[in-house]
């Protein structure tokens, strides 16, 4: 409750938000990140929503080094993404489809949001806009050719193929 708002505080300050959320598994992180995303999107202050199951990357990382994670059960939180993509579809806010993490892996369904998540952003009249977060210009765009020849994708931002 405290983490959300202080959230909430700083969306109505004039400066930046930068937060480090950090609990134990189970403590309530996802709830409390899905609670700003959709402060966000009802502030009026963002037209894009991004990164909504950022946690596949942090849990990628982890195993990379060994740490363990708790693993993300979709179904705690499906209530609240279907209220925030609601909320997004009422006020126009663009859903970005992001690839990377599939820069990283090679593996296709590795992309942002989930194809479980999407799956459910397709029940909205969303838009949607491709995002690839390229840290070197060879990543520029990177996947986006593959998610347009995917039955999930292909219709979003992508001309037929």
């Amino acid at each position: 409750k405290k983490a959300v708002n202080e959230i909430y505080e700083n969306l109505q300050a004039p400066t930046r938000m930068n937060r480090l959320l950090q609990g134990d598994v189970g403590s309530g992180k996802t709830a409390v990140a899905l609670c700003g995303m959709f402060m966000a999107v009802k502030s009026g202050y963002f037209h894009t929503i991004a990164h909504l199951d950022m946690y596949r990357w942090i849990a990628r990382s982890c195993e990379r080094f060994k740490l363990r994670t708790a693993e993300f059960d979709l179904s705690l939180h499906e209530e609240a993404i279907r209220e925030l993509f609601g909320e997004m579809e009422k006020r126009g806010i663009a859903l970005e489809i992001n690839t990377h993490l599939m820069a990283s892996t090679g593996i296709a369904e590795d992309i942002y949001p989930s194809p479980e998540v999407m799956r459910i952003a397709r029940e909205y009249d969303l838009k949607y806009k491709f995002g690839s977060d390229a840290h070197h210009k060879g990543h520029v765009g990177f996947g986006r050719d593959i998610i347009c020849k995917t039955e999930l994708f292909k219709d979003c931002f992508c001309k037929p193929v």
